[in-house]
């Protein structure tokens, strides 16, 4: 096996180790996202409304989850862009060996 093959096997290797990492967060995330729905929906189920408690508490809750969310989408969108930067440089290594 000469020096080439062996770099483009580790390349392979690693693309295809990327792309399984990123199918298993967005798993992650999809199940993370279920289950605060659930949560959510009790939390409305058990509700009082006519208690303004139960209401302070559903809006505090609902301005930390979307900062939260807001910060966490940011960061993914950002790793997302710099992991293409190196995917891209990958296969631009490939393609000039």
């Amino acid at each position: 096996m000469s020096a080439t093959e062996s770099a483009d096997r580790a390349r392979l290797a690693a693309l295809d180790e990327i792309d399984r990492k990123g199918k298993a967060t967005w798993a992650f995330m999809i199940a993370a996202g279920v289950v605060e729905a659930i949560g959510l929906v009790l939390y409305l189920v058990l509700m009082d409304f006519s208690n303004r408690l139960h209401w302070l508490v559903l809006i505090a809750a609902c301005l930390v989850y979307g900062t939260v969310v807001l910060s966490i989408s940011a960061l993914r969108t950002d790793l997302q862009a710099g992991l293409q930067r190196i995917v891209r440089a990958v296969e631009e290594i490939g393609e000039g060996s």
